[in-house]
């Protein structure tokens, strides 16, 4: 597989507001596609219409959504979800009445957030999102 270049970048425009967000190649993003597929890793450009995400290449036009898939957040949630099992793995292992509910309970809460954590960044909707490949040197 050719590489378009790494002069190249993926532009996110937002018509609402009239902003663009540029996103540098090999940067971790999550693609929907129209047809529902997910894909999910480090991208290169293939060319001025596609981009390959993990060796899947993807046209620009069957795309639904694009965002970073920053690695961070991706760790915090399951940091979070496997602290919440912890707590309540041991708030059940422990045999007073108020020490089970305070540690599952914070079990709970650090599963349900980890769960939630994805949810809190931005996911653009294609309604108002366009995506294309820029030039990063201009002529």
């Amino acid at each position: 597989m050719q590489s378009f270049g790494q002069e190249y970048a993926l532009e996110i425009h937002d018509a609402r507001t009239g902003k663009d967000k540029v996103i540098k190649p090999n940067k971790r993003i999550l693609v929907v596609t129209k047809e529902g597929e997910r894909h999910r890793g480090k991208y290169t450009i293939s060319d001025e219409s596609h981009i390959s995400v993990d060796g899947v290449m993807i046209a620009l036009e069957h795309v639904q959504r694009i965002r970073r898939d920053a690695l961070g957040m991706n760790i915090a949630k399951w940091t979070a979800i496997s602290l919440g099992g912890f707590y309540i793995g041991l708030g059940l292992a422990v045999s007073s009445g108020i020490g089970i509910f305070i540690t599952t309970s914070l079990g709970g809460s650090l599963i349900a957030g980890g769960f939630l954590l994805p949810t809190f960044s931005k996911t653009p909707n294609s309604t108002y999102y366009s995506y294309s490949i820029v030039d990063l040197i201009p002529n």
